[in-house]
């Protein structure tokens, strides 16, 4: 159930609140409230001015996910962009199939598969403008894991590395290139990110380890005249060495966005099914505007967007393990509220490794922003 109230005030301004009422087998009943802010710039130089966007979330199922998120680009009319978020995770249920390409969901999900996990975590980034589209990128990400095996759990029994918790922070620094017309729902042009990363005790981290992530984006109009059908492409590839923690090895670094399984990458399979060393991602999303009503003042487009994620997933120890590639797909609705706030609501399906087969699920993400 989703109730939408917008709150729209102002040429260049759009905010919105929507109420969250959601139930889950496993998180059982939720509810929460999710907000964001955006102010305009009318010159058209940056997508806005600043954004704010914040969410109180939990169930009944002692799940809690609150966060404070913001967006400053051309602070003060700078060639800076500051961005930062704030997250704090408590999860009674969060699940461990294993590490590796080989993790068999067992046929009831219980205290096997659980732990209990509480996070706090802050993201940062820094991009400075350099020439052109040209930008360059530095980042900064600490958090803090606890972490409590059920008994008689796999985590226990597997006891991974992280199995007692701890911090894990790191530094990157990349490269950005954008050249799409619309930052918030483009339309047209292409872009690229790549960066390199260190996880290490001088930066706050228990843990020693590098990576790289590199990114590619596309868009394309595939209608002249009114109405739109965007052809969106994102292809990720992402790698790390050395003994990562268990608990972060579902995440893509960089400015790679989001988990393996769940609501960015794979949509359709549960929320960090797998945690491995490496992964490449190709996502398609056929962006097809069906209305374009103007609601209390304010022009937005509505979207229909089938879309289809594939990812191949390996170990450094066993690259060849799992050849196969895992495939989702979808159908999600998206609302562009004057250019400043994409909403969007996206139900995958996906066929998930079971100890008895591969078998179907559908998962539905309730969300702001496109995925890419």
């Amino acid at each position: 159930m989703l109730l939408l109230s917008l709150a729209l005030a102002g040429e260049d301004r759009a905010a919105y609140a929507v109420p969250l009422v959601s139930y889950d087998s496993n998180l059982l009943l939720g509810y929460g409230l999710y907000g964001q802010a955006v102010i305009g710039d009318p010159s058209g130089d940056r997508p806005y001015k600043a954004s704010v966007d914040a969410q109180f979330y939990r169930t009944t199922g002692d799940y809690v996910n609150h966060f404070l998120r913001f967006d400053l680009p051309g602070m003060g009319g700078s060639r800076f962009r500051l961005g930062g978020e704030a997250r704090f995770v408590r999860w009674a249920q969060a699940p461990f199939y294993g590490v590796g390409t080989s993790a068999p969901r067992p046929p009831t999900i219980g205290q096997q598969i659980w732990y209990q996990q509480q996070r706090l975590m802050w993201r940062s980034s820094l991009r400075i403008e350099l020439f052109g589209d040209a930008e360059l990128l530095l980042l900064y990400n600490i958090r803090n894991e606890q972490v409590d095996p059920y008994a008689n759990s796999l985590l226990a029994e597997q006891r991974p590395e992280g199995i007692d918790g701890g911090r894990y922070a790191w530094a990157g620094v990349g490269f950005v290139w954008d050249a799409t017309d619309n930052e918030i729902d483009p339309s047209e042009g292409h872009a690229v990110d790549a960066s390199v990363r260190l996880a290490h005790p001088w930066l706050g981290s228990d843990w020693t380890v590098p990576g790289v992530n590199a990114r590619w984006r596309s868009y394309t109009d595939l209608v002249e005249g009114p109405g739109r059908a965007v052809l969106a492409t994102h292809v990720m590839v992402d790698l790390r060495w050395g003994d990562e923690p268990f608990f972060n090895q579902a995440y893509a670094g960089g400015m790679g966005r989001g988990v393996v399984g769940g609501r960015w990458l794979l949509k359709g399979l549960a929320e960090e099914r797998y945690r491995v060393d490496n992964m490449a991602f190709a996502n398609l999303e056929l962006r097809t505007t069906v209305w374009s009503p103007t609601l209390r003042n304010a022009p937005t487009d509505w979207m229909l967007v089938p879309f289809v994620d594939t990812a191949r997933l390996w170990m450094w120890e066993d690259p060849t393990a799992t050849p196969w590639l895992h495939v989702t797909g979808g159908l999600g609705l998206r609302i562009n509220v004057k250019e400043l706030i994409v909403f969007r609501i996206d139900v995958g399906y996906g066929r998930d490794e079971t100890e008895e087969g591969r078998k179907g699920q559908v998962q539905t993400y309730v969300l702001s922003e496109h995925p890419f």
